[in-house]
């Protein structure tokens, strides 16, 4: 690379990073809700159990990154994946599952 061609991508680079540091916290500031209204029901009791889930699949997944995959260990990984989501699911509003979700299987396919 020449000496400009260098030099502009280093201001690009720079006003990113200087949008990314100061830009998306004003904007966050400015376009966050109001604190005097609720956005939400008072019942959070499925964050709590959905945050869990998260946690379990956060901290076990990269086992899975790379080859050679341990079909035994990704069953049982997934199986308490699988039970912390049901746990969260099941904690609603009224008895429903606020947010239904599942993690894609990225075993899915793989093993015939």
């Amino acid at each position: 690379m020449d000496g400009p061609r260098i030099a502009k991508w280093i201001v690009v680079v720079a006003v990113v990073v200087v949008a990314w540091k100061f830009g998306m916290p004003w904007v966050k500031a400015h376009t966050s809700p109001s604190t005097s209204t609720p956005a939400v029901a008072t019942d959070n009791a499925c964050i709590p159990a959905a945050d869990r889930a998260l946690d379990v699949w956060g901290s076990g997944i990269g086992r899975f990154a790379n080859p050679p995959y341990d079909v035994n260990a990704w069953s049982g990984f997934r199986t308490d994946v699988e039970s912390k989501i049901t746990a969260a699911e099941s904690v609603g509003v009224e008895g429903r599952a606020v947010f239904p979700i599942r993690p894609p299987d990225p075993l899915e396919g793989v093993f015939v």
